[in-house]
């Protein structure tokens, strides 16, 4: 009986050894995969026109057909592009048919109230943003209050959401220069208040200083703001029962402290904010998508935010759990303003095309990689085309590229 006992654990250690090694020498080493060239990327290279808001040509069908199978569409992209701006405007037919019911910007929660009061007629959205841009524009620094508005194509897409019934969410902190637009209107929110003269002349001394601050911006400028006397007199006249008072407040607050912190707690802030807008709207609209456009650090699903997990990374896992789909897309520059710009690698970037949109389907060039159809350990570029392959599903390069025209009164 023992001896049979051996002999069958003999025979089990030979059949596992056998098969361990025949495994072993079946395995792949790093030589017999191929590396990446450009004759693979071709494969994953598609183009498209916009003409005057229609989206066509092969890579506009792929663009399309992501929108539509998508819970999470998310635009990264490089900030002050007259094309991106025009793009986004051409896209939102597509969103709106296809379900979505909330755009989300890199603004902060009062800004997108704003942003919505200024489109709520929708033709006068451009006349109104121009009116609220020049009112509130720092001459040294060429920005209004309102970042990534400043153009008349911003104006133009902002005013195609308008007529949609879709929801605008701003989930970043308020901007730096906010604090001016939101102290006017804490004001005007007491015009008929017996205080009113008084909160108006306290303010007009907190906005001259404020501007003047903004000018020379030194390090900690909202703290200088904020503890400066004045400012403090004028919080004390929002007593705590002025709830719409202490949110515009606690947000100016908020942003600070994120301005004086690391690049880590504006991530969770902006993480904290959509989840939390995310929740809320998903208990009465089950079947929505959701339009982000974002800086395309933000909107990577890998650790690309400076070392962080962005908002990307988390739509990514939403759509994990609840078995939907993520769509993330970065757009870098190659040309701009007359320059050949490299935003992502040669690789990557050489199949650009100045007169048209660009596209390649890195969600293609990310499954092919991981069938060990080719590998990028050794090629030259090889940490950005991981970053960028592994980071989005599209890489869309605009044609030649250009600054929007600014939306204001030139002075």
């Amino acid at each position: 009986m023992k001896s049979i006992f051996i002999k069958t654990v003999f025979v089990s250690i030979t059949v596992f050894a056998t098969s361990l090694f025949s495994s072993l020498t079946a395995q792949q080493s790093i030589s017999d995969v191929p590396v990446l060239d450009s004759l693979e990327i071709a494969k994953a290279v598609s183009y498209f026109n916009n003409n005057d808001g229609l989206l066509e040509g092969p890579g506009a069908d792929i663009l399309k057909r992501h929108i539509s199978s998508s819970k999470f569409f998310l635009l990264g992209e490089n900030h002050d592009s007259d094309e991106i701006s025009k793009l986004t405007e051409s896209l939102v037919p597509i969103l709106d048919e296809s379900g979505y019911k909330a755009a989300v910007f890199e603004v902060g929660p009062l800004t997108a109230e704003k942003l919505k009061q200024l489109s709520q007629i929708p033709d006068s959205t451009q006349a109104r943003l121009k009116e609220f841009n020049s009112t509130y524009y720092i001459p040294t620094f060429e920005m209004s209050a309102i970042p990534f508005f400043n153009g008349v194509s911003d104006a133009a897409f902002l005013k195609a959401f308008a007529e949609t019934n879709m929801v605008i969410w701003g989930i970043d902190q308020e901007f730096l220069f906010s604090v001016l637009f939101l102290g006017d209107d804490l004001v005007a929110s007491k015009s008929k208040d017996p205080n009113y003269e008084q909160i108006k002349a306290i303010w007009t001394k907190v906005k001259a200083t404020a501007e003047a601050e903004f000018e020379k911006m030194p390090n900690n400028v909202l703290a200088k703001i904020f503890t400066h006397p004045d400012f403090q007199e004028f919080e004390k006249m929002f007593d705590s029962n002025d709830l719409y008072a202490q949110e515009v407040l606690k947000r100016l607050n908020e942003t600070k402290h994120i301005y004086e912190s690391p690049h880590e707690i504006r991530v969770d802030y902006i993480n904290s904010n959509f989840l939390s807008n995310y929740q809320a709207f998903e208990e009465e609209n089950e079947d929505a998508r959701y339009f982000i456009k974002i800086g395309s650090f933000h909107a990577a699903m890998n650790m690309r935010s400076r070392g962080y997990y962005d908002v990307g990374s988390i739509t990514q896992k939403i759509a994990e759990i609840e078995n939907t789909k993520s769509t993330n897309v970065i757009i870098p520059r190659a040309t701009y303003e007359g320059e050949d710009i490299r935003d992502v690698g040669a690789a990557l970037i050489n199949f650009h095309k100045k007169d048209r949109w660009t596209l390649i389907d890195l969600e293609k060039l990310r499954n092919d990689m991981n069938s060990n159809k080719f590998q990028i350990i050794t090629h030259p570029e090889y940490r950005e085309l991981n970053r960028t392959i592994r980071g989005f599903d599209l890489l869309l390069i605009p044609p030649a590229d250009k600054k929007q025209v600014p939306n204001r009164k030139q002075i």
